[in-house]
């Protein structure tokens, strides 16, 4: 399946942060995309979808539970 990731980040002190993630639409991307936030420890303080064609494009705001926020290729690599 084709997915595309696009990491937003807010400047160094403002949270929560905003990852947008537009895949194919189908039974179960929010609870694979939450899986993988949660796997590296993001904490998900809200979240929109909408479906655009044939395509779910969701939003999360998110912060890290400790630490620096994982980076945008290792993010692309897990959805």
């Amino acid at each position: 399946m084709e997915y595309s990731t696009i990491i937003r980040r807010a400047p160094p002190l403002v949270r929560p942060v905003t990852v947008t993630v537009a895949a194919p639409d189908r039974l179960g991307l929010l609870s694979i995309v939450a899986g993988v936030l949660a796997l590296h420890r993001l904490q998900v303080r809200a979240a929109d979808t909408e479906t655009v064609g044939d395509r779910a494009v969701t939003a999360w705001r998110v912060t890290p539970l400790y630490g620096d926020f994982p980076s945008e290729d290792l993010l692309s690599e897990d959805v």
